[in-house]
């Protein structure tokens, strides 16, 4: 008879097969035995510095925890990358209460962030008068803390920023100042004034809340911001109902609605605010969210469109145009609430269906250096992740999806990597001319970066994951998974009891 773990004391058939699917996962994309898979499951940096522990020795356990498990404190809720004179640091927010400075090509860790008391969901960062660069967190101990990146010290705290968990951090310039947009749980945007930290020569300055701004009734899980060709910046706040409204902060620095973005039938978790290049032929009148025919260098003739793209918990990623022009006639509505704000609701311009929630959306196109050489042929693409765990590619005319992580993927990130005379350790092959990579985090404690060139032609995922209506659970049993790598880790030796429990703490769902 075999033996019931405590692992699996209430495991259904379904979550016993999750468990061996992200097992498999784990260790098939892990790259330990063989890196140069890399290229198609992305290049990985683990957070977890017992992952490849767990992997080599012991694939049925992870098997077993797998099943609800995920990178325990060491999961990504949010991430960023900064550029500087050398190279990108790769950002991660973290369960754990930490955010983690990682160089992007070497992969080493360069600074740790710490002081928050819970998981931090939401970064961003201040410029300085002065040059220097601020890290701005936001934490669900309802804390807002800063710190100046060039030696990791806090320089500005508000303990109570928020009434409950902060979910969403923004920093945004406004009427010539700077400031912090925090939102989360309690429903309501507290915005402060970061303008005094941007001017102090101690580099330290108190940060005061102006303003409470309550015209969500759901809890808040994004914030994003964009100029329109007026100078006016526009927030864009979106919430777990579906709904996206799009605000200003006016003359009396106060927070007012414009007019709200419809289409979402559940919970709304990333937002992205740019601009987009369109044809010269294209329809619609100039404003300011869509530019009269202007050329570039090469004499190409083309018009900017503002647009907004969202991913939601209803499977699907969409956009909206912001210009009124480039509306399309609206679709029967159904809702019950009357939209806010003093302009027309938005209705969605396009729409990608998904399998499972989508977490997180880019628009790369925009953000392609006109020399690249599939500028063109993803002029408009979008890259897209979430629950089904996976990477996806939209262009107008296909889509790719990548295997890589084995668990939720929560963000998406954009770097556009260039050569470099500079000498360093190398996680990366050397790049020899500019290169657009796409950097991936998610639950599993792990960042992968993509070349954006081998994700266009990256093959199918190879593994299927279990459903929960599967009659055939018997081809989801331990005995499916295949043999651990035989690489064996530098200084091998068994961990001691402490260690296991550690390692059993880290992989468990209940941190």
């Amino acid at each position: 008879m075999q033996a019931t773990t405590n692992a699996s004391l209430f495991q259904t058939s379904y979550s016993e097969a999750l468990g061996v699917y992200r097992s498999r996962k784990a260790v098939l994309t892990s790259g330990i035995s063989d890196r140069s898979a890399w290229e198609r499951y992305g290049h990985a940096i683990q957070l977890n510095p017992r992952f490849e522990s767990a992997v080599v020795r012991d694939a049925a356990q992870l098997a077993e925890e797998g099943a609800g498990a995920d990178g325990g404190p060491y999961r990504v809720l949010a991430l960023r990358i900064t550029t500087h004179a050398e190279g990108a640091f790769i950002w991660t927010a973290e369960a754990g209460g930490v955010v983690r400075q990682l160089d992007a090509e070497s992969a080493q860790q360069v600074q740790v962030f710490r002081g928050a008391k819970a998981p931090i969901p939401a970064i961003d960062f201040i410029d300085t008068a002065k040059g220097e660069k601020l890290l701005v967190t936001g934490s669900w101990d309802r804390a807002i803390r800063v710190y100046r990146i060039k030696d990791a010290q806090l320089v500005a705290e508000v303990k109570d920023a928020s009434a409950d968990f902060i979910k969403a951090i923004h920093v945004f310039q406004s009427a010539g100042r700077t400031w912090i947009a925090a939102a989360g749980s309690d429903k309501s945007i507290m915005l402060y004034d970061a303008t005094p930290l941007t001017t102090s020569t101690s580099g330290q300055a108190e940060l005061k809340c102006v303003h409470k701004y309550a015209v969500h009734t759901r809890p808040i899980n994004a914030l994003a911001s964009l100029t329109a060709l007026d100078g006016t910046t526009h927030l864009y706040s979106a919430d777990s109902m579906g709904r996206i409204i799009e605000s200003i902060v006016s003359s009396s620095l106060r927070l007012e609605p414009v007019r709200e973005m419809v289409g979402f039938s559940t919970a709304v978790y990333s937002i992205h605010a740019n601009w987009t290049r369109v044809s010269e032929d294209t329809t619609g009148s100039a404003d300011v969210w869509f530019s009269e025919v202007r050329e570039d260098d090469d004499g190409e003739r083309y018009r900017l469109a503002a647009q907004v793209w969202a991913a939601s918990g209803d499977k699907s990623a969409a956009s909206y145009m912001l210009s009124p022009s480039l509306q399309r006639p609206a679709p029967k509505s159904t809702r019950t609430m009357p939209p806010v704000g003093t302009q027309a609701p938005l209705h969605q311009a396009s729409r990608l269906e998904h399998a499972d929630f989508v977490k997180t959306v880019l628009p790369i196109g925009p953000l392609l250096p006109a020399s690249y050489p599939l500028a063109d042929d993803l002029s408009n693409a979008v890259v897209t992740a979430g629950a089904d765990e996976h990477i996806h590619l939209h262009t107008p005319t296909s889509s790719t999806s990548a295997e890589g992580h084995w668990h939720e993927v929560t963000a998406l990130a954009a770097w556009i990597r260039h050569p470099s005379s500079i000498q360093r350790a190398q996680s990366l092959p050397q790049a020899k001319a500019t290169e657009v990579w796409i950097v991936s985090a998610g639950l599993d404690g792990s960042v992968r970066r993509w070349n954006l060139a081998a994700l266009v032609k990256v093959g199918n995922p190879e593994l299927t994951a279990p459903k929960p209506d599967s009659s055939e659970a018997g081809q989801w049993d331990q005995n499916s998974l295949p043999p651990p790598p035989t690489k064996t880790l530098k200084n091998d030796s068994q961990m001691t009891a402490e260690e296991e429990a550690e390692l059993a703490e880290l992989m468990s769902d209940d941190e």
